[in-house]
């Protein structure tokens, strides 16, 4: 995955797990912000956290770009 850094521009590749250890905080706000959003979405058929987890982690490059204040946004998934 490819990393860019917002003011500087500078790209950074790193894998999935290495994103996870990097940005581990990062990743846990995000994924706060994107539970309390979606459960306030959807409050008539309440979803477990595990499913919450799947939709979260099947739509990260998404997620992390529109529900966090990184200074980093993830411009490109490499498989």
């Amino acid at each position: 995955m490819i990393l860019v850094n917002k003011r500087t521009l500078e790209k950074l590749e790193v894998f999935c797990y290495e994103l996870r250890k990097k940005f581990a905080n990062e990743i846990q706000v995000v994924f706060a912000s994107y539970r309390q959003t979606h459960l306030n979405k959807f409050s008539y058929k309440i979803k477990d956290n595990h499913s919450i987890k799947q939709d979260f982690y099947f739509n990260l490059p998404w997620n992390f770009n529109h529900f966090s204040n990184s200074t980093r946004y993830i411009e490109k998934l490499l498989w």
